[in-house]
Parts: C-alpha cells; sequence; structure tokens
C-alpha cells in the first residue's frame, strides 16, 4: 500500500512537471481577464444600508381623529402613521422628484451639483428632451439605486441605495430618510389641521 501511495504521488507530481506551464498560465490568464474586466468593463457598486420603523400616533393625534369620528367623520381611514406602507411612499415618484432637487459633492461630478444634474450628466440622448422628460427619466433612475424590504415579524424597513461611490451612497440614503422624514411631518401636520378645521 506505501509503494502504491508513493507511486501514485510520483506520477502525479510528473504530470505536474510536465504540464507546469498550463498549470501556471491557466490562472495567470484567468487573473488578467478578471482585471481587465473590472477595470475597464464592469463599474464598482456601493450600497448603503438603513434600517427603520414606523412611528406610532401620538395621543394628541389619537384624541382628535377619535373625537371626529364620534361625528360620523372619518379622518384615518387612508392610514395613520403606524399603517404606512414605506415601500410605496419610499418609491414614489413624489420622494423621488423632491431628491432630484437635492445637491450632493462627489469626485466624479463635483462639488454640489443636483441629483438631476448628476443622473443625467453627459447623456447625448437626453439633450434633445424637454425638462419634463429629462425628470421623468432621472426618477426611473434613481428609483432603480433604490430597495426596500421589509421584515414583517419585527416590522422594520432595510433601506439600500447602490451608487458608483461609497460616500455618494451614504449621502444619497441619507437625504432620503430626511425627504421621508420631512413628508411624514406635512402629512401628519396636514391631519392634525384637518381635525381642527372640523372641530
Amino acid at each position: 500500500k506505501f509503494e502504491f501511495d508513493q507511486i501514485s504521488f510520483l506520477s502525479i507530481s510528473l504530470i505536474i512537471a510536465r504540464q507546469i506551464r498550463i498549470v501556471i498560465l491557466i490562472p495567470f490568464l484567468l487573473s488578467v481577464y478578471s482585471i481587465i474586466l473590472v477595470t475597464f468593463f464592469i463599474d464598482p457598486s456601493f450600497d448603503s444600508f438603513a434600517k427603520i420603523m414606523t412611528s406610532k400616533k401620538n395621543k394628541a393625534q389619537t384624541g382628535a381623529i377619535g373625537l371626529a369620528a364620534q361625528f360620523g367623520i372619518n379622518l384615518d381611514s387612508q392610514s395613520g402613521e403606524a399603517n404606512w406602507n414605506l415601500t410605496e411612499i419610499i418609491k414614489s415618484r413624489t420622494i423621488a422628484k423632491k431628491m432630484l432637487k437635492r445637491k450632493f459633492d462627489t469626485e466624479q461630478y463635483g462639488m454640489q451639483k443636483t441629483l438631476l444634474e448628476i443622473l443625467t450628466y453627459n447623456n447625448e440622448k437626453e439633450k434633445d428632451l424637454d425638462i419634463h422628460k429629462i425628470e421623468f427619466k432621472a426618477v426611473d433612475t434613481f428609483l432603480k439605486k433604490v430597495n426596500v424590504s421589509e421584515d414583517r415579524r419585527t416590522g422594520l424597513y432595510t433601506v439600500s441605495i447602490s451608487t458608483f461611490n461609497p460616500k455618494f451612497s451614504v449621502d444619497l440614503l441619507s437625504a432620503l430618510l430626511e425627504e421621508l422624514d420631512n413628508h411624514q411631518k406635512t402629512y401628519n401636520k396636514e391631519l392634525k389641521s384637518k381635525a381642527r378645521d372640523f372641530i
């Protein structure tokens, strides 16, 4: 058995020695191919993640809605904060249009450029389009970069944004969360105003 193992090992070693050029050449060529592919043909992608949860209705809002409900007016039928579908709101064109006006600093496109400028930079196909069509395409491009998933067990939403630069990904996600917070505050303000007007 020892002789058989020794002969097998020697045979394998001899085969490898004879084909040493191929053994070295194949990994080398694959490495060069991978480097060229990543450097010149594949754009790097950097993801930024955040976890968020909807807030509960505050007592003042709940009381006002309850009082209005006693008079037959249902101000809560269009869903309050706790019933918000964050996926639909975050992926809405309303939020995306607001995001196009936000300004960001990037090495590739310069300082304080709007997201609209960054997303449509040097795009020859869009130069002949009017601003509304350009904005429409920019909104679609932005929404493709945003991903939202919900954990129904915990109620947490995971929001991620993928871009060409790590800092830009973080800044873009932070701006998106700010716009979401502003949208929520505006909604709550309008809801309370409706309750006060009715009362």
